[in-house]
């Protein structure tokens, strides 16, 4: 695949289609398409009416023999009657890498007989190519969308012998932006660009529920969730990693349903297709270390101790730090991903009852290994385990809730296996990040289209 430059290697629009920029995009080793038309009886480079500052053509075909024909120059005709002076440079400076397009019908029949190199144009309004059995190639141009650009259509020109080369969007002032992180904007974006934000959160229930909250940091929260709103408002979209994030947004920020979309999340590890032995009292959490407290591990030790009076056979596996030394409690700290791999291949209970944890990848993870989870009843956990389908949902933030919940678990194994199969059927068919893209995608196509 070889990328051209649109009108060269430039940052500012009055940069475009200079001799500067045509060079920067050889010296950055790309070709290039740029606009050719004439003026006073020669080949100048402009897009529009040409005048006295249109750079001369001769200097551009005269830097492609300079760097050996390497590059393609992509030649979009925007006159008639250039026949002749294009043959010429052609001729002199021996550039065979070039393709011609976007000229009329009776020139392109001109050219053919000269034996130019001619490429045909396939767009919406142009759904059949004109003279196509005797075209080089195709230039194939999305104006209101590209949903009908599809790889059976590009295998079918190729299939033909055909050199294809395709119109990115953002030429039509289709571009996208999309933030993963924080941003902060007060007003959409300009040149007709279309703006999108990823989000697994909604940050003020995070603060709220702190018991640690200093006095004070409401009202500050207030003014954040103000310039959030804003901000949000600005965008063509926002898409959320769960149905918590999108509902509170909604709610709270009274923002159009529509424009605020569940997309979801991927997973990191690869699904466990073995054999599990739900009779095995193996519980597993994965934290980092600095994290335990918002975690939940505080509370697990606490609800462990309890569980394990009735069960004294249980064990707890702790990935990501050393902490209080329990009695069937094993830490892992520093240790290859492959040892979290192998725990959640083993272990027949996730047990993560986090205080602060609004997402929480590694539930999905569990589920991915067949490994039902526990969580408490915040934030996003109950959509995760499907409101109690593929695993345990604490009432309160208790010890005793905690350990009444991993009792409950462990004394039914068929039930435990049945949540983990069916878990795991769900995180395949919900949450991958190729799904999570193609969401995206969609509504982003549909906004390029309504332009």
């Amino acid at each position: 695949m070889n990328i051209l430059a649109h009108r060269g290697y430039w940052n500012t629009e009055i940069e475009r289609n200079s001799l500067l920029a045509l060079r920067i995009a050889l010296e950055k080793g790309f070709g290039f398409e740029s606009d050719v038309r004439d003026y006073k009886g020669k080949l100048v480079i402009s897009h529009n009416i040409a005048n006295e500052s249109s750079p001369d053509a001769e200097e551009v075909f005269r830097c492609l023999a300079e760097n050996k024909d390497r590059y393609c120059f992509a030649v979009n005709i925007k006159a008639d009657g250039l026949k002749g002076l294009l043959m010429e440079y052609i001729t002199r400076y021996q550039i065979t890498n070039y393709f011609l397009f976007d000229m009329s019908v009776p020139q392109m029949v001109e050219f053919d007989e000269m034996g130019l190199r001619c490429f045909t144009r396939q767009s919406e309004v142009e759904p059949i190519p004109c003279m196509y059995d005797r075209s080089a190639g195709i230039w194939i141009d999305g104006f209101w969308g590209t949903s009908w650009i599809t790889e059976e259509l590009l295998k079918g020109h190729i299939g033909n012998g055909k050199e294809v080369c395709i119109v990115s969007p953002d030429l039509h002032g289709d571009d996208a932006l999309l933030f993963t992180g924080e941003h902060c904007l007060d007003h959409p974006l300009p040149w007709n660009m279309k703006s999108y934000a990823y989000i697994d959160r909604a940050l003020g229930p995070l603060i709220r529920m702190k018991a640690d909250c200093q006095p004070g940091v409401e009202r500050y929260l207030r003014k954040y969730e103000k310039n959030d709103k804003l901000s949000l408002s600005c965008l063509n979209a926002c898409f959320t990693a769960n149905e918590w994030s999108r509902k509170y947004i909604i709610d709270n920020y009274g923002l159009p349903k529509e424009k605020i979309i569940n997309v979801g999340i991927g997973i990191n590890v690869p699904l466990y297709l073995g054999e599990k032995d739900y009779s095995n009292p193996d519980i597993l959490i994965v934290l980092r270390k600095g994290t335990e407290k918002y975690k939940g591990l505080d509370l697990l030790l606490e609800a462990f101790k309890l569980a394990q009076k009735r069960m004294p056979d249980l064990t707890l596996h702790v990935v990501g730090t050393d902490y209080e030394k329990v009695s069937g409690v094993k830490y892992y700290y520093n240790r290859p991903r492959s040892v979290t791999i192998d725990l959640f291949k083993k272990c027949s209970l996730y047990a993560m009852p986090a205080i602060l944890e609004p997402m929480g990848i590694t539930y999905l993870e569990a589920l991915a290994n067949k490994t039902p989870i526990l969580g408490l009843n915040r934030f996003a956990f109950p959509e995760l385990c499907g409101y109690g389908k593929y695993g345990f949902i604490v009432p309160v933030a208790t010890p005793e809730s905690v350990s009444e919940q991993i009792v409950k678990a462990f004394s039914n194994p068929n039930k435990l296996e049945k949540m983990g199969l069916e878990g795991q059927q769900m995180v395949m068919k919900r949450y991958s990040w190729s799904k999570v893209a193609d969401k995206m995608l969609k509504t982003m196509m549909e906004d390029m289209v309504e332009v």
